[in-house]
């Protein structure tokens, strides 16, 4: 790729309107064969057409016609003479629209069914994506709901923000570590050192970043960095006298904002940029959205910056990997049409207004944003999570698959794990298991809303309740022998008697998620945490949700009873420990943030004084509470989310599991005794095959404890080849 620039390159102008033929490519990505347009041509709004030529052959007047064509007059509602609100001629027009540009939200499914067997690579613009256009430019933040979203996002997808701001200053607005970050239009990326990078980027540098991590630094334009800091000062200078205009320096682009400017001084902001840029012919000028941008001459563009991510990724030459661009305004075109092109991906466009676009998808404003991220993330935990549970009287465990198969397993820390059963339990994944009536079946609950139980010793289906939910179900849990209580994507939580095969009870407990459940057997309370920020107390004897406590600004992951049935503790998104009084589940009574930032997604109670938590970061430690300290870490179980904990039989071992698809069990005998042995594995290799659990001989290469690890058992649903993030399998 040629980015060498050319002494005498005319300045460009908007790059060329994207004509209707270029919307009709055929390609698997398209959800629609396109119609023909149902709306006049006249209602869009269309990129302005590149002016050729020599500098002083573009006039700023053609400037202002591009300024105010990116600045659409707001939308107005009529009323009819019987004084009903309709629609105005700008929502009819988006309507129309939405045809050729269907929302990315309403199209969901169809979206995922595209990448069924493909690696999804995120990338995001920021100003009017992740955050709304605002008057002050500074003030551009993303919210609080924004940010979880894009962190959570990006625990299982590779996510990337491309801006045209400064790279430092677009991670001042967001503050993730989990992305890579590219400024200036593409111009200054800070990506992922994996592959070799390709002859084609010679100014591609190894540098480090804040945390001390190794990263790719490629800035193709950095000789003209002297001449980028020199235009700024003269625009600042030049434009200082303009009431509402703001210039920006965003490292390797200039941009002129007007947003706050009155419109009939726009003229006097086009002029200034005209007589600046004349004596600078190795500069472009392209339009925003209410910004005019001054860009070296340079091949590069936010397309090209995509591209160089995925090589850096190791994902180019990939033709499993599915590439989604979300953006908003014009410089996102490049982006939209690299993907579009080969049938690589496809864009999202987000626009409150109807204009030609080579993305396949859109959304209104960013405030839809977090539902579409929180729907990626979701569709692949509901893919990929699994679950397991220790016999109450033998030394056996099951495991759920992603598959819906169901494994049961004897484990000795003599002898390799063998494989007693392998049952093919649901269409979708098994994401909860439970022993049930005293060890002699297994439940397992599904997306597929059904729950099942099994013998343990056949293998046979005893009983099946089809349609036990209206909603996905993910959590069980046994209350006594005979019942088990479940909960779904929706929260509410049912209780079963497993003798009548009957529901109980049923409880409206919350507005999101059932993401953990807790028994409190004298009281005969269940308590459960959801995704929508609560706790609540269902009384079964009164059969009605006897509290529920306030929302909290984060979810709340994991639940246990401690200090004797006085306190309850709750493991939230942000990592904080929320402690309840029993009684008073209105406020927490104090909180524990030594584990923060990292979510705390599993909690199992040791004993009345002491918790093991399993945290984001894949750690796994023994916590004191009341006093609340951090008593030692029991050990790392890998990168990838801690997602359930759980005792044996004789509470000699815990297992723990994680997105890895790996089952391990941890020797606590040296926690209990506090003595220090090194970490060590016993497990051996047996026969395996593409989607079963196998066991794995290797150890972990990082302990940061002194438990013994017994056993390592691996998920082989597909290749493990992706490193961190998620896989969109073809099946459940």
């Amino acid at each position: 790729m040629d980015l060498k620039s050319n002494h005498a390159s005319p300045v460009l102008t908007d790059p060329a309107p994207i004509n209707k033929s270029r919307l009709c490519l055929h390609s698997t990505l398209l959800p629609y064969s396109p119609p023909q347009a149902a709306f006049s041509p006249s209602l869009l709004l269309t990129i302005p057409r590149k002016k050729t030529g020599i500098l002083d052959d573009v006039r700023s007047t053609s400037w202002l016609d591009a300024m105010k064509c990116s600045s659409p007059p707001p939308k107005k509602i009529t009323k009819d003479v019987n004084n009903e609100y309709t629609l105005s001629d700008a929502d009819v027009a988006y309507d129309a629209w939405m045809v050729n540009y269907p929302s990315a939200i309403a199209s969901f499914e169809q979206i995922i069914n595209h990448a069924k067997g493909k690696r999804i690579a995120l990338f995001l613009d920021y100003d009017g994506t992740l955050s709304p256009i605002v008057d002050n430019p500074d003030c551009a933040f993303m919210s609080d709901a924004m940010r979880a979203a894009v962190k959570k996002v990006a625990r299982y997808f590779p996510t990337a923000i491309i801006s045209g701001r400064s790279r430092d200053k677009v991670y001042e607005f967001v503050r993730l570590t989990e992305l890579y970050y590219a400024g200036s239009h593409g111009m200054d990326i800070m990506g992922p050192v994996r592959e070799p990078v390709s002859d084609d980027h010679p100014n591609c540098i190894r540098n480090m970043d804040e945390q001390g991590k190794e990263v790719n630094l490629f800035q193709p334009a950095g000789e003209f960095l002297p001449m980028i800091d020199e235009v700024f000062r003269s625009l600042v200078e030049s434009t200082k006298d303009i009431i509402g205009a703001k210039v920006e320096n965003n490292k390797f682009c200039v941009s002129v904002h007007y947003r706050n400017v009155d419109g009939k001084n726009w003229p006097t902001v086009a002029q200034c940029v005209h007589v600046v840029l004349k004596d600078y012919p190795r500069l472009r000028l392209t339009h925003g959205r209410k910004v005019l941008e001054v860009r070296p001459v340079i091949d590069w563009d936010k397309g090209k910056a995509v591209m160089f991510l995925l090589e850096s990724l190791g994902l180019s030459h990939c033709d499993d990997v599915l590439p989604i661009y979300v953006g908003d305004d014009r410089t996102d075109e490049d982006a939209f049409k690299v993907l579009r092109e080969g049938n690589r991906g496809y864009g999202i466009l987000v626009s409150s207004v109807p204009k030609e676009s080579n993305a396949v998808y859109s959304l209104r404003d960013p405030s839809e944003m977090p539902s579409y991220l929180l729907l990626l993330t979701l569709s692949i935990l509901h893919k990929s999570l699994f679950n397991f549970d220790f016999h109450p009287s033998r030394d056996l465990v099951t495991a759920g698959l992603i598959t819906g198969d169901l494994h049961l397993y004897r484990y000795s820390a003599d002898a390799s794990p063998q494989k007693l059963l392998e049952v093919h339990a649901h269409t979708e994944s098994c994401r909860a298991v439970r022993f049930i009536d005293g060890g002699r079946a297994i439940a397992t609950c599904s997306p597929d809303r059904s729950i099942l139980s099994i013998d343990v010793e056949t293998g046979s289906a005893i009983a099946r309740l089809e349609d036990a939910h209206g909603d996905a179900i993910n959590r069980l849990i046994s209350l006594s022998e005979t019942t088990i209580a479940s909960g779904d994507d929706e929260g509410c939580i049912k209780v079963w008697d497993t003798r009548q095969r009957s529901c109980c009870n049923t409880f409206d407990a919350h507005h999101d998620y059932v993401s953990d459940m807790t028994f409190a057997s004298d009281a005969v309370k269940l308590l459960s945490t959801s995704g929508d920020g609560t706790l609540s107390v269902c009384n079964l004897r009164k059969n009605k949700v006897q509290a529920r406590s306030e929302f909290c600004e984060d979810e709340l992951l994991s639940v246990v009873i401690m200090k004797n049935g006085r306190k309850v503790v709750c493991g939230s998104q942000t990592g904080i420990l929320l402690l309840y009084s029993w009684g008073y589940f209105k406020d927490c009574s104090d909180r524990f943030i030594a584990l923060s930032p990292n979510s705390v997604d599993a909690l199992l109670k040791l004993d009345e004084d002491r918790i093991i938590t399993g945290s984001e970061n894949g750690l796994i430690s023994l916590v004191g509470i009341l006093p609340n300290r951090i008593i030692q870490p029991i050990g790392e179980h890998s990168e990838y989310p801690v997602e359930r904990l759980a005792f044996s039989r004789d509470r000699k071992y815990l297992g723990s599991i994680a997105h890895d698809q790996l089952l391990k069990l941890w020797d606590l005998d040296d926690i209990l005794q506090g003595s220090g042995k090194a970490v060590t594995s016993q497990a051996a290799t047996v026969d395996s095959d593409s989607d079963e659990m196998d066991v794995e001989s290797s150890s972990p290469k990082i302990n940061k404890g002194p438990s013994i690890l017994l056993a390592v058992l691996k998920l082989n649903t597909s290749p493990d080849k992706w490193g961190r993030w998620g896989y969109f399998s073809g099946t459940g």
